[in-house]
């Protein structure tokens, strides 16, 4: 039921977000490190960023966790995605992979930001 209340919860917000107000966080997602230390896209420097706009999960979902592949614990990728289930399967999939979500916020009326830092997983450690 959670997936639901997410999907239900983004398809709920009409209007972008523009700079200085309050992102649109995936409830699900809220309480990773990153929001817990107060990281948004103003404090956090992207060192990578990918347009997959026109992409349809999964392959929103492998590209981002291919590109993160050949990028150093600690970096951040920003993910850009006009699919609205991407929205909530992305994050949460990048998130099951170990990875921290920084933000999740809707840049326009059709595309969605995806900020992501890659964390060292046991087998690169």
């Amino acid at each position: 039921m959670r997936a639901d209340d997410d999907i239900r919860f983004l398809k709920s917000i009409k209007k972008p977000i523009t700079s200085g107000e309050t992102i649109a966080m995936v409830p699900s997602l809220v309480g990773t490190p990153s929001q817990a230390r107060g990281e948004t896209m103003e404090t956090v420097n992207v060192d990578r960023q990918i347009n997959l706009k026109g992409e349809v999960c999964p392959y929103t979902f492998i590209k981002s966790l291919l590109t993160l592949e050949e990028m150093e614990a600690g970096q951040v990728l920003r993910v850009v995605v006009d699919y609205l289930p991407s929205v909530e399967n992305v994050p949460q999939s990048l998130k099951n992979e170990g990875h921290d979500i920084v933000e999740v916020a809707q840049i326009n009326d059709t595309d969605w930001a995806i900020t992501v830092r890659k964390l060292a997983l046991d087998e690169e450690e």
